[in-house]
């Protein structure tokens, strides 16, 4: 083995030096980064804690979106009621049931949901319209709720809820 001077370097040691950097996040160590780091986590905590158990009432005629909406609510740790297709059948979930806010379509089957919105509100339940029409279609005392506009992305169907 040839001598080492400390000026020079072999290839043992370049490698040697590519191995000790490999993994070493230089900006995951200043004080700021892991600051920064800790701040992501813990509001990552708060996001999970406010959501889970979070009854969350989907008022919903499409049978498949309802069942979409259900599977991502369930997958934020949140508690799905129904999912309710009928104006009157909502109306007694919300006279019967918990629930923590809700998730409402503009008309189910053609008939306005104006009744389970003025029944949320009259309860002080929070909720969103979901609905393939624009802020136009709601009936105006209820423009300032929360609109997610079909189609959606999952990420802001769980965003609107956990503001809710």
């Amino acid at each position: 083995m040839p001598p080492r001077s400390a000026f020079a370097s072999t290839s043992d040691d370049r490698e040697r030096d590519e191995t000790v950097s490999v993994g070493y996040n230089h900006r995951s160590d200043t004080p700021e980064s892991q600051r920064q780091e800790r701040l992501r986590y813990v509001k990552h905590i708060e996001r999970e804690a406010k959501l889970t158990g979070k009854r969350v009432l989907v008022v919903e005629d499409e049978a498949f979106l309802a069942l979409e909406i259900g599977i991502m609510l369930r997958e934020s740790g949140m508690t799905p009621i129904g999912p309710i297709a009928r104006n009157a059948e909502a109306l007694r979930m919300i006279e019967d049931m918990p629930i923590d806010c809700a998730l409402l379509d503009v008309n189910l089957h053609g008939e306005s949901t104006e009744s389970i919105a003025a029944a949320l509100v009259s309860r002080a339940i929070p909720f969103a319209f979901v609905t393939g029409y624009g802020r136009d279609n709601i009936p105006e005392r209820f423009h300032d709720a929360p609109l997610i506009t079909k189609p959606f992305a999952g990420q802001k169907l769980i965003a609107t809820v956990l503001k809710l």
